[in-house]
């Protein structure tokens, strides 16, 4: 009976010096280890954010800012399994704003039109975060979309190169064959269906960087619009435009035709971020 009492107080005598507690026992197999000083700052929009620390816990951290560990997951998409990484920025509760998991394939022009707000307010909002190398399950701030202070910064950022807002349809017509795999092999991006000599616009401003004939796409235009995003143009008739060029959103390059390889007159629309097609869907307005 005595090793028994004595086994027992020393195992209690272990967790408190570990500093084990009830609540955190969901995580304690990610090993963490004691809470460093908590650390905050405010976001260009007044809204306050936590940056993790090593040894962090969601318990920890909502009891240092006197709230509830489940109104602060429930702000920032988590959950009891949820393991925080160094370097995530936790929104605190009583502030405006939302957290947005990414999930596989998604891009944040089109996380940014799902909530209607500028590209340049989520980049705002997420410091240092890059729109070509998004990672599933990372985690991004989305800014409410009356403050006015965070808007104010995503105009005065606006000098960035690639597009702010979704692109415009380059033409008008039927898509005829759209993004990804098909029976002739994966197509790299819509082909839209018009009259011979419709007119075709720029989805977007930028630099005209090839406007010529290509093997299997003939006359096409190619224009960079800057931080490796390109869109691209084939099967034209008409090139409108030339090399070094500068065109803006919804200017007319080129009208549609049948050169290259195809069986009708149509547009051939690509879009490109460092050299890999993309869904252009996800880049154009509804």
């Amino acid at each position: 009976m005595n090793k028994r009492w004595i086994g027992m107080l020393a195992l209690l005598g272990f967790f408190f010096c570990a500093g084990v507690q009830p609540s955190m026992a969901g995580l304690s197999e990610a090993c963490f280890t004691p809470l460093c000083s908590a650390t905050a700052d405010q976001g260009v929009d007044g809204q306050q954010y936590y940056v993790v620390k090593h040894g962090d816990t969601l318990w920890d951290i909502a009891d240092r800012y006197q709230m509830s560990a489940k109104k602060l997951m429930e702000k920032n998409g988590l959950n009891e399994k949820s393991i925080l990484k160094i370097g995530d920025r936790l929104l605190i509760p009583g502030k405006t704003g939302k957290v947005h998991t990414i999930s596989q394939g998604e891009t944040l022009w089109a996380i940014a039109r799902q909530y209607g707000i500028p590209l340049q307010a989520v980049l705002a909002a997420n410091p240092g975060i890059k729109p070509q190398t998004l990672n599933t399950g990372q985690r991004l701030i989305i800014p409410d979309r009356d403050s006015s202070r965070l808007i104010s910064a995503a105009s005065q950022s606006s000098r960035s190169m690639f597009p702010s807002e979704l692109m415009v349809w380059p033409l008008l017509g039927t898509i005829t064959s759209p993004y990804g795999w098909r029976q002739s092999g994966f197509h790299h991006g819509i082909d839209i269906a018009a009259e011979l000599g419709s007119p075709i616009r720029a989805a977007s401003g930028g630099d005209v960087c090839y406007a010529g004939y290509k093997a299997v796409y003939g006359r096409t235009i190619v224009i960079k619009h800057g931080d490796g995003m390109q869109t691209v143009y084939a099967h034209l008739d008409k090139i409108l435009v030339s090399e070094n060029q500068a065109v803006q959103a919804g200017q007319v390059i080129a009208t549609v035709g049948i050169t290259g390889r195809t069986t009708g007159p149509h547009l051939h629309f690509e879009v490109r971020q460092d050299d890999k097609t993309q869904n252009p869907l996800q880049y154009l307005r509804k």
